[in-house]
């Protein structure tokens, strides 16, 4: 959910977006979207089937 989003996802993502420049940035920015609902996606799942994904 948004408040796990914010408190775990967002903070390990911080360094990558900081040191990101160029082409990395705005691949990162153009598929935010995308990155988001993967995680939000896989939050929701049972724990052994994302490890199945594995």
């Amino acid at each position: 959910d948004k408040n796990d989003f914010e408190l775990s996802t967002l903070p390990a993502l911080v360094p990558v977006l900081s040191t990101a420049a160029s082409e990395t940035l705005l691949l990162l920015v153009k598929h935010a979207d995308l990155i988001i609902n993967k995680i939000v996606g896989m939050s929701l799942e049972p724990v052994a089937e994302r490890r199945m994904k594995l």
